[in-house]
């Protein structure tokens, strides 16, 4: 099931991509092409199958974290360079992270019957 729900955007990738490819040829053997997609459906898989073993808030604290992280390991081990405009996007996705975690805690302690100011 979780694989079927990313059906449309793969469809999507391909009906857009294909007319630019076609008759180009590849620049890495086609087995490295088949790993990334491999890779890439398994992480989808992966997160569309988290929804089912956590709360929301979880996934949604995992959702804010993954680009600074990405942006992070590439500059480690990629020796990536950013913008201004990259670090404040990142800068977005962490206010993002505080947001949900406050969220989070003031919901959680008004289930509890504590007291929320």
């Amino acid at each position: 099931m979780p694989s079927f729900l990313n059906m449309l955007s793969y469809t999507l990738l391909a009906i857009v991509h294909t007319p630019f490819i076609i008759g180009q040829p590849l620049k890495l053997p086609c087995w490295r092409y088949w790993a990334y997609a491999v890779l890439d459906v398994s992480g989808n898989v992966i997160t569309l199958m988290s929804f089912m073993y956590t709360s929301m808030t979880s996934v949604m604290v995992l959702d804010c974290a993954t680009i600074p992280v990405a942006m992070i390991l590439s500059i480690v081990f990629l020796a990536a360079v950013y913008t201004k405009n990259h670090v404040f996007a990142v800068i977005t996705c962490l206010a993002g992270l505080g947001m949900v975690i406050y969220s989070d805690s003031r919901s959680e302690a008004a289930s509890d019957g504590g007291d929320v100011q």
